[in-house]
């Protein structure tokens, strides 16, 4: 809220933030589909969480566009509606994901980042990137101008839907789904991230009920551990912070809850 009032001081717009340090440290962990450090499934559930984490900004009176690396946009966008920039194939030279055409789908802002300077045969690399987001950029704004935007929006969409759940979780009618699960806890931020992963978590067993998308036994073994966590968490959220200080405490050796404001 105290930066929000600078900005307004100094007539500059306040953009947001993203969850950076927890749900795209999981998509990178995850990585490829032969990597075994962090399940997909786990990774997706990480950015249901947080989605609620990003939404506080905007909850402070952040205006956007949201910064384009997180992925969990489109989450806080079915609840606020505030504008999002987003990143995906024409950005693969920054992060590499299973869901470069869904993001697509529902950004305001196509962007870009993390571009290091080389030589291609086309250019520099900030100038072959920056060519390709371009042509992206023109074939979106060409669909609107011809009222095909619709049929775009769901051409990118389906093209990753299943191909991942963490894309599956982001799809524009699943991303509203979690949002109305999160917005149904309003301001308890522990609550609400409890909802964001559950119903994460049952828009993926779902999708395997019906056989759109299959995991192997080790996604489906970390999912099903995961949702077996998170529906045993106490409600109360003083006691989740008292259980988890102890146990972090024991593994982490400079783990102090000072700095956590706790």
């Amino acid at each position: 809220t105290e930066i929000v009032k600078i900005c307004s001081k100094h007539n500059v717009i306040p953009g947001g933030d993203t969850n950076c340090s927890q749900s795209n440290t999981a998509m990178f962990l995850a990585g490829g589909l032969l990597d075994k450090d962090c399940s997909h499934t786990l990774a997706a559930i990480a950015r249901a969480i947080g989605a609620c984490n990003s939404l506080v900004a905007v909850e402070c009176g952040a205006k956007g566009p949201l910064k384009d690396c997180g992925y969990e946009n489109p989450i806080v966008k079915s609840i606020s509606g505030v504008p999002i920039a987003t990143e995906g194939k024409n950005a693969v030279c920054a992060h590499s994901d299973l869901m470069g055409n869904l993001i697509a789908g529902i950004t305001d802002c196509w962007s870009n980042e993390s571009v290091y300077h080389r030589e291609e045969m086309g250019g520099t690399t900030p100038e072959v990137w920056l060519q390709a987001t371009g042509y992206e950029a023109a074939l979106m704004n060409t669909a609107i101008e011809t009222e095909n935007d619709k049929i775009l929006r769901d051409l990118y969409t389906l093209a990753d839907k299943y191909r991942d759940p963490q894309a599956l979780i982001l799809a524009y009618d699943n991303a509203h789904r979690i949002g109305r699960a999160i917005v149904e806890y309003g301001d308890d931020p522990y609550q609400r991230s409890i909802a964001g992963a559950l119903e994460a978590g049952t828009i993926i067993r779902e999708a395997v009920e019906d056989k759109k998308m299959q995991l192997t036994r080790f996604e489906q073994d970390s999912l099903d551990g995961a949702m077996k966590i998170y529906e045993k968490l106490p409600e109360d959220s003083g006691k989740f912070i008292k259980q988890s200080s102890k146990r972090y405490g024991r593994k982490v050796e400079d783990f102090d809850p000072k700095n956590y404001e706790l």
